[in-house]
């Protein structure tokens, strides 16, 4: 019998996390796992037509955002934070209707999922995918301990974040990365642009500039070093 995983994903459709969540369920072996999509993200943004072309059933409940920061913050204050920690009777009445073996959340936001998958003695995997600041007077300081009491397992994408938490029940999954076929034929498009000879290496890097631990200013300084070791390269 195939077991049945119920996904909550709670960012936008340009989000790394939601990328790296397509990724993990198109690659799941169907012939012993059946996925299922919760979007909360509050904003209808075509995703179900992603998940459609992976024949994955994606099912669309927004609802109340909290994002890691001080909890008078413009965007939480706007977003109601505070109305996470209720249980939403529309995700209880598809956590009944699909009967899910396991429950996984995708990143820090989706709260209320969390709550209410707990609230019904399903096994709950919770993707922490953002180092949050856990200091008093953040919402950082509640989503730890949330993290730590609702999860019966944390994943945690890179060093930053499983720093975090104190619990055995962390583990350490790195992101997959994809090539699909229009990111080959990008870089053809980037070479004939730049008149780049197909001799020279070509890197292009999916990093993000606006955190800091994910990598921008490390890979920013190794081009440097690279062109101090052999100043022949061109870049």
């Amino acid at each position: 019998m195939l077991k049945k995983i119920l996904y909550f994903n709670c960012s936008p459709i340009t989000s790394g996390a939601t990328r790296s969540l397509f990724y993990l369920i198109k690659n799941l072996d169907r012939s012993q796992f059946q996925p299922y999509l919760v979007q909360t993200y509050p904003i209808f943004d075509g995703i179900s037509v992603l998940y459609k072309s992976i024949n994955v059933k994606c099912h669309f409940i927004p609802t109340d955002q909290i994002w890691d920061g001080p909890w008078i913050a413009k965007r939480n204050i706007q977003s109601r934070a505070l109305l996470t920690f209720r249980t939403n009777e529309k995700i209880v009445s598809l956590i009944n209707r699909f009967n899910p073996d396991l429950i996984h959340v995708n990143d820090y936001s989706a709260v209320t999922a969390s709550i209410t998958a707990h609230r019904h003695g399903i096994p709950l995997v919770w993707h922490c995918r953002y180092p949050i600041k856990t200091s008093f007077f953040r919402t950082g300081y509640l989503l730890k301990i949330l993290y730590e009491k609702l999860s019966d397992k944390i994943i945690t994408i890179s060093e930053p974040e499983f720093s975090i938490f104190k619990t055995k029940k962390k583990h350490m999954i790195y992101n997959p990365f994809e090539l699909e076929l229009k990111e080959i034929e990008k870089s053809k498009v980037i070479r004939k642009y730049l008149k780049i000879d197909e001799k020279c290496i070509l890197i292009t890097a999916p990093i993000s500039i606006g955190v800091k631990h994910k990598g921008a200013e490390e890979f920013i300084k190794s081009i440097y070093l690279i062109k101090k070791i052999n100043p022949n390269i061109s870049m």
